[in-house]
C-alpha cells in the first residue's frame, strides 16, 4: 500500500464515522459514539492492509485516478564539479556505446552531486512538518506542565488521584495522572465534586493514553485537515463519554446540578489550542456545550436497532478502507493459444496497472518466462508466468503477469519488488551484456512461434515448456528455428532466444507429471526482426 492509498483510506474511514455520527449521534450511547474513533486511530497509525479481497472501495477509487506519468526528473543537483539540472534522470534505451560515452556525465550527475527528486522533496516537506508539529506539541506540554508546577496547590481531599488547585487555570483538566482544578472550582464544594467525578471518569477510560495517541496521529498526519477535524470531534466525544461516566457514579438525580456546573464552567475560556495538549479539559467550548447539556438531560436509551445499524455501517467502512484487492489486476485473454497474445493490449494494461515513467521501456531479463503448452500450443493449466520490470520515480521494480486459461484471463500482480534503485544503475540494464530485453520483444517472440515447424520437429510431444536463454546466436544445437512475425527466416540477427522443450506424459504413474526429453531434443527458436 502506497502512502497515498494510506491517506485516502484514512480519509474514507473518517468520513464514514462522521456520517454515522451525524445520522445516529443523538441516538447513540456516548460510549459507542466514542468507540467509533478506535478503527480510525488504528488506520491512521498503521499503514498497509489487514487482508485481501477481490474488490474494495480503495482499489476502485485508485483505479479511477488518471494514468499520469510522473516525470522521472531530478529537480536540482547540488555538488559535483558542476551543479546542473537533469531533464531526464533515466535514459532507459541506451545502447552499449551510448552508455559508455555518457558514463562520465552520469557519474558527475549521480555520484558527484546529490539528486533531489519530486518524491524526495515531498518526503522532506512531510518530515519537516512532522518535526515542527512534534516540537510544538512537546514544547507546549512542557511549558504547560512547568506552569502547573509553579502555581499548583495540593488539596487534602479523599480521591484516588492527587488533586491540585491552580491559580489562573483556564479549565480544570486531567494531566499526568493528577487532577488540576481552577481556584474558583476548588472554592465551590459542589462544583469540585462534579469536576473530580468527570476527570475520574476520564481516568477510568484511559483517556490520557488516547489523548497521547491523538497527538501522535497529528504529528504523522499534520498536513491533513480532515485528521485535525477528526481529532477535534473525537475529543468532543471523549467529553460526552466522560459526562456519562460521571453521571453513572453520581446518579441520574444529579444530572440537573451536573449540567448547571458544566454551564458555569463554560463561562471560562477553554484551554487554548487544546488539541496540542496531552490532557483532558472539562470545558469544551460553547459550540459543543448545547449537545453535552442535551445528552445529559436526555441520555440515549440502549436501542438494539441503532447499535446494530451503527456497527454494521462501521464494519462495512472498515472493510472498504482497510481491505485491498487480492493483489492482482485482472484482464481478459483474447484466446488460449500463444498466437492469440495481444502484445499491445498487454503492455497497455501493465502500464495502466503500474504507471511506469516510460511505458515503452517495460523490460524483462533471462528469467522472463515460465510457460507450459499443450500439443496444440495452447497455454496449459500449469504456471504460465511472465516477469517484467519498469522504472517509476527513479526506482526500478519487478512484478509478474500470470496467464490463467481456466478463466480465460491473465492477471498482473499489484505488489512490486525493488529491482534496483537509481542513480547507482543509471542506464545499467540496456548494455549488451546484461541479459535484459524489452518485454514487447519477448511477447512477440512467443506470439509468433512457428507452430507447424515445432510440431514437425516433435510430433510425439504431449506438451511443451518454454524457457528463456540469454545467448542470442545459434550454436551447435540440433534443432534450430529462426523466425519473425512472417514465419521462418534465414536471418540471424536475433533478439530473443527461446528453448521449446518437448515433454511426454509419465505413464508409469499417470499423475499429471511430465517426463522431459534430454537437452539434445530441445528446439531452439530465435526471434528476429
Amino acid at each position: 500500500m502506497s502512502n497515498f492509498e494510506w491517506v485516502l483510506s484514512s480519509c474514507l474511514l473518517i468520513l464514514a464515522v462522521i456520517l454515522v455520527r451525524t445520522l445516529f449521534g443523538k441516538r447513540m450511547r456516548p460510549g459507542l459514539r466514542y468507540a467509533l474513533w478506535l478503527p480510525v486511530l488504528f488506520r491512521l497509525l498503521i499503514p498497509g492492509v489487514i487482508a485481501c479481497s477481490t474488490w474494495s472501495v480503495l482499489g476502485s477509487v485508485t483505479d479511477l485516478l488518471p494514468n499520469q506519468e510522473i516525470p522521472n526528473s531530478i529537480v536540482t543537483v547540488i555538488g559535483g564539479s558542476n551543479s546542473q539540472v537533469a531533464e531526464n534522470g533515466s535514459q532507459l534505451s541506451m545502447s552499449g556505446s551510448e552508455q559508455s560515452e555518457s558514463d562520465a556525465a552520469q557519474y558527475d550527475i549521480h555520484y558527484g552531486g546529490i539528486p533531489i527528486t519530486v518524491n524526495d522533496l515531498l518526503n522532506v516537506i512531510w518530515l519537516t512538518g512532522a518535526v515542527v508539529t512534534a516540537a510544538i506539541l512537546i514544547i507546549s506540554n512542557l511549558r504547560f506542565y512547568m506552569a502547573l508546577r509553579k502555581r499548583r496547590k495540593l488539596l487534602e481531599i479523599d480521591c484516588p488521584v492527587r488533586v491540585y488547585s491552580v491559580e489562573n487555570l483556564s479549565s480544570s483538566c486531567l494531566f499526568r495522572n493528577a487532577i488540576y482544578v481552577t481556584a474558583e472550582t476548588a472554592a465551590d464544594e459542589a462544583q469540585l465534586r462534579y469536576v473530580i467525578e468527570h476527570e475520574l471518569s476520564h481516568n477510568r477510560h484511559g483517556d490520557l493514553f488516547w489523548t497521547f495517541m491523538r497527538c501522535v496521529v497529528l504529528i504523522i498526519h499534520w498536513f491533513n485537515p480532515l485528521v485535525w477535524l477528526a481529532a477535534e470531534m473525537s475529543r468532543q466525544d471523549c467529553e460526552l463519554c466522560a459526562d456519562a461516566g460521571a453521571l453513572k457514579v453520581l446518579g441520574e438525580g444529579k444530572s440537573v446540578e451536573y449540567g448547571s456546573a458544566l454551564i458555569q464552567l463554560s463561562v471560562s475560556p477553554m484551554l487554548k489550542s487544546s488539541l496540542l495538549f496531552a490532557t483532558t479539559t472539562m470545558s469544551s467550548g460553547k459550540r459543543s456545550l448545547k449537545e453535552r447539556i442535551t445528552m445529559i438531560a436526555h441520555q440515549p436509551r440502549k436501542t438494539a436497532v441503532v447499535s446494530i445499524s451503527v456497527i454494521l455501517i462501521i464494519v462495512i467502512a472498515i472493510g472498504a478502507a482497510l481491505l485491498t484487492g487480492d493483489g492482482w489486476d485482472y484482464f481478459p485473454m483474447s484466446g488460449n493459444n500463444i498466437s492469440d497474445l495481444d502484445t499491445d493490449s498487454i503492455l497497455s494494461n501493465i502500464s495502466k496497472a503500474k504507471k511506469p515513467d516510460d511505458t515503452s521501456e517495460i523490460w524483462t531479463d533471462k528469467y522472463g518466462i515460465n510457460a507450459s503448452l499443450d500439443p496444440n500450443l495452447n497455454f496449459s493449466g500449469f504456471s504460465n508466468t511472465i516477469w517484467f520490470c519498469y522504472t517509476k520515480n527513479q526506482k526500478t521494480y519487478s512484478s509478474q503477469m500470470n496467464i490463467n486459461i481456466r478463466n480465460n484471463e491473465y492477471n498482473i500482480a499489484k505488489y512490486e519488488e525493488l529491482y534496483f534503485e537509481y542513480p547507482i544503475y543509471e542506464g545499467y540494464k540496456w548494455s549488451e551484456n546484461d541479459e535484459v530485453y524489452k518485454l514487447r520483444d519477448l511477447l512477440n517472440a512467443v506470439k509468433y512461434l512457428p507452430q507447424e515447424e515445432i510440431k514437425k520437429l516433435a510430433p510425439n510431444a504431449d506438451a511443451y515448456s518454454i524457457d528463456f536463454k540469454s545467448d542470442l546466436s545459434p550454436n551447435n544445437e540440433d534443432y534450430v528455428i529462426t523466425y519473425n512475425k512472417d514465419g521462418v527466416t534465414k536471418s540471424h540477427e536475433s533478439k530473443i532466444h527461446l528453448v521449446i522443450c518437448p515433454m511426454q506424459h509419465d505413464k508409469q504413474y499417470n499423475n499429471g507429471y511430465y517426463y522431459v526429453f534430454n537437452g539434445q531434443d530441445s528446439i531452439h527458436a530465435y526471434y528476429v526482426e
